[in-house]
């Protein structure tokens, strides 16, 4: 008899589990279906037209399950394909004689569990160019959106099939995305909500985004409905088989991974987005706070009220506006890299860094892949963490972390002080702000002091720009130190970001200035475990 606290496992070996087959997914009611929405025949002509062989399939958590499918059809339909290439060859007069028509018809078989007999044509050869090689990329190293290209090198892919949302950076290693072509979009009911919410303010164009996988019927949208503008996708970044990390050269509007281009002499615009609530649309509302923003919801296929995002982009606004405040005050900041992949990750890294210097500030560069609460907690020194990644993924709400979490703009805007005020104006892409010069003055040629004062702590605090520009020069290694100044050296180094943290730690080590004291020798006892002198002699 099994109690609360003693189980004899009885109840473990006959439950019953359910198992999802991936095979038998309800959202693929046909094969048909399952191939059109991870487009499995256009996946299969760009693998042959390049002649890859190693491809890696790229797939984010929620498409996982469908990954054994997706190889499996992949690689029956190449097969197939390569059987009806080689068709016209096997007909010339080059098939020696002791080769059958029996053994042709096995060539390039989809069935991989039957058996290939062994021929001796000489248009058959078995080196890995006549293999396709698939490898499934399940865990990525950084944000599913993000092509993972660290991950792909381990398995020597030659191209990438990246499945699912996607950020459209150019990466260094040809890539195919493929978003998927959801059908719960009702379009009718669809047409008629955008046109009647286009017609209820006649004075203000009405700009359509969408989510990825809504890509496919975009231009049914467009074309039964041509008084809005929609947003599309840079075709150029769906395929990528050359590196080409410059941004186009058009004069469309970019807002996340879309792009459009508005009527002459539209000024005034609004959005309308197609899709789930997800990230994207968070990134894209916050960078258009100023904009009027809704959401159509594919669940319900109803407009969700304006209001409501409204008031989650103002919540929004205020937690980034409060961890701004919490970056003035952070002594060391620790710039966390999530991203190998985004264009000119490098480049911001450095202005990051430049950036902290510049306010007298110390700063640590760490790469812990996918980000979590154990991984930054390691780092109790840290007051405040930058996060360095792709638009998607800037955005973390770090409450459950032991350390906030900003973005670049928002360490920007917070270390800049009084030479850059916030307007309200957001920036989660970074690439925006590689062009600014906007901290090439943060420490100018007047002396004396500074003062702002602290929201978190609700003091004044004194920012001596003297000494600050000092600082910067000693830390940049290119200025000698004075033997008058080193004094001042050592005093400052006593009140370092570091030593101020040791000093407020419970436990600093052990003590070198501790002096036991000193007692008498005498002497000890001499002899064996087993028997010392001083004890008696046991008798058997």
């Amino acid at each position: 008899m099994s109690t609360a606290l003693s189980d004899d496992g009885s109840r473990i070996i006959g439950e019953t589990v359910q198992i999802h087959d991936a095979y038998q997914n309800p959202k693929h009611e046909t094969q048909e279906d399952f191939d059109d929405y991870y487009d499995i025949d256009r996946t299969v002509d760009i693998i042959n037209k390049h002649g890859y062989v190693r491809v890696a399939l790229q797939f984010p958590d929620e498409l996982l399950s469908d990954s054994v499918r997706v190889s499996y059809r992949l690689k029956e339909k190449w097969n197939k394909l390569k059987q009806v290439q080689s068709q016209p060859q096997i007909k010339t007069p080059q098939i020696e004689a002791n080769t059958n028509v029996s053994d042709i018809e096995e060539i390039g078989l989809s069935d991989e569990s039957k058996p290939t007999q062994t021929t001796t044509t000489k248009t058959q050869t078995n080196n890995d160019n006549n293999t396709l090689k698939l490898y499934v990329l399940g865990d990525t190293s950084y944000g599913s959106c993000c092509v993972d290209v660290v991950a792909s090198e381990h398995v020597d892919s030659q191209f990438i099939v990246h499945y699912g949302n996607a950020c459209l950076q150019s990466v260094k290693k040809p890539v195919y995305h493929v978003f998927g072509s959801d059908q719960d979009l009702d379009v009718d009911t669809c047409v008629s909500t955008i046109k009647e919410y286009a017609q209820s303010t006649p004075d203000i164009h009405t700009v359509v985004l969408y989510q990825l996988c809504y890509h496919h019927i975009i231009p049914k949208l467009k074309s039964l409905i041509p008084t809005v503008t929609f947003a599309n996708v840079d075709e150029s970044r769906i395929l990528q088989l050359t590196y080409d990390p410059s941004p186009p050269v058009n004069d469309m509007i970019q807002i996340g991974n879309l792009q459009f281009q508005l009527p002459e002499g539209i000024q005034n615009y609004k959005f309308l987005y197609i899709g789930h609530d997800t990230s994207p649309i968070t990134n894209m509302m916050l960078d258009n706070n100023s904009k009027t923003f809704v959401r159509y919801s594919t669940d319900s296929n109803s407009l969700d009220d304006g209001s409501s995002e409204t008031s989650r982009i103002s919540r929004t606004l205020k937690r980034r506006y409060y961890l701004m405040h919490l970056a003035k005050e952070a002594q060391v900041i620790g710039i966390v890299v999530a991203t190998t992949s985004a264009t000119n990750y490098l480049l911001m890294i450095q202005k990051v860094k430049d950036l902290i210097l510049s306010a007298g500030k110390k700063f640590y560069v760490f790469f812990v892949g996918k980000i979590n609460v154990p991984k930054l907690a390691n780092f109790s020194e840290i007051d405040l963490f930058v996060l360095i990644s792709c638009p998607q993924n800037a955005l973390i709400d770090s409450k459950d972390f032991l350390k906030p979490i900003v973005t670049p703009f928002e360490l920007q805007t917070a270390l800049l002080g009084k030479e850059k005020q916030w307007t309200g104006e957001y920036v989660s892409d970074f690439s925006r702000l590689l062009d600014s010069t906007d901290d090439a003055n943060r420490c100018d040629d007047e002396d004396g002091d500074d003062y702002d004062y602290s929201f978190i702590t609700g003091g004044v605090k004194m920012f001596n720009k003297a000494a600050t520009s000092q600082s910067v020069q000693e830390q940049s290694g290119n200025a000698l130190v004075s033997v008058d100044s080193s004094q001042r050296q050592i005093a400052l180094a006593e009140m370092s970001p570091a030593m101020s943290h040791l000093q407020n730690r419970t436990y600093r080590g052990l003590d070198t200035e501790y002096t036991p004291p000193v007692s008498v020798m005498i002497e000890g006892r001499s002899g064996i475990a087993s028997g010392y002198q001083d004890e008696p002699i046991k008798k058997n």
